[in-house]
């Protein structure tokens, strides 16, 4: 009923009513639909978020997985979007990074790297929640690293992230975009990480709308990134707009205003 409570203290916003009126929404949680930075199967109250998440969003039970949230979205030849579950099958943050240590679990990895491979879509677009690149956490009340990247002594899911990078450049998948969100600013990077100086796909991190701004940390050097933008102070918004030669996206602010922009053109 905790958990419920929440979701309506949500809709209570005429905002989100009046956009959830005009706008489809493909919902996907992220920590707090439970408790922050949760690791999903060492945490008791994990099923009972995931039911108040399915009774206030519109998720379609998978046949053969009546838990499953993780999907993809399909906009005819122009887009495909791969929605990931970062939270139920993660392995504990705090877990020394290795081949044991999974954010997606087995199955879902392997469902994400067929569908990269499979998709005709000219643009992929992986919507992860974490950041790729935003080492996080480490505090004493939450140990461990919640996103892909690590930091000192703080190790993050790098070999899980290096395996999804080698699938995109050893089969040629172009046209990659990763969308995330959780630290409260923006940035958005270009990332080279065979080092032929060309990037190879793109990550645009938004948000918040409705909690603190945050402050922004930099990305870290992996992934080779060249940083497009990083800021953070303000609410904000991304809007994107796709065609089968174009990929442009925007942040917008509070009251509507550009904050930032940037231009893909398919490969």
């Amino acid at each position: 009923d905790e958990y419920r409570a929440r979701h309506r203290d949500q809709r209570a916003a005429e905002a989100l009513r009046r956009f959830l009126e005009t706008t489809p929404v493909y919902a996907i949680w992220d920590d707090h639909e439970v408790r922050n930075d949760f690791s999903g199967p060492f945490d008791d109250r994990m099923p009972i978020g995931r039911q108040a998440l399915r009774e206030y969003w519109p998720i379609r039970v998978a046949a053969d997985d009546p838990d499953r949230l993780y999907r993809t979205v399909r906009a005819g030849t122009d887009l495909e979007m791969f929605i990931l579950d970062t939270r139920q099958y993660r392995s504990r943050n705090i877990d020394q990074d290795g081949p044991a240590k999974t954010m997606l679990g087995e199955k879902q990895l392997q469902w994400l790297l067929s569908g990269l491979t499979e998709s005709s879509a000219m643009w992929k677009v992986i919507v992860t929640t974490v950041p790729l690149s935003i080492s996080k956490g480490g505090s004493a009340s939450v140990p461990g690293n919640d996103g892909w990247a690590g930091g000192p002594g703080i190790p993050g899911f790098e070999r899980e992230r290096q395996v999804i990078v080698d699938h995109i450049l050893g089969r040629r998948v172009k046209n990659v975009v990763f969308l995330a969100g959780d630290v409260h600013y923006v940035q958005a990077n270009a990332y080279d990480p065979n080092g032929d100086g060309i990037a190879d796909f793109h990550e645009f991190v938004a948000g918040p709308l409705s909690a603190v701004a945050g402050k922004p940390t930099s990305a870290s050097v992996g992934l080779r990134p060249t940083t497009l933008v990083n800021e953070g102070g303000y609410m904000n918004f991304g809007l994107i707009r796709v065609t089968e030669s174009s990929f442009d996206v925007r942040v917008l602010d509070e009251d509507g205003a550009t904050r930032f922009s940037h231009h893909l053109s398919a490969r």
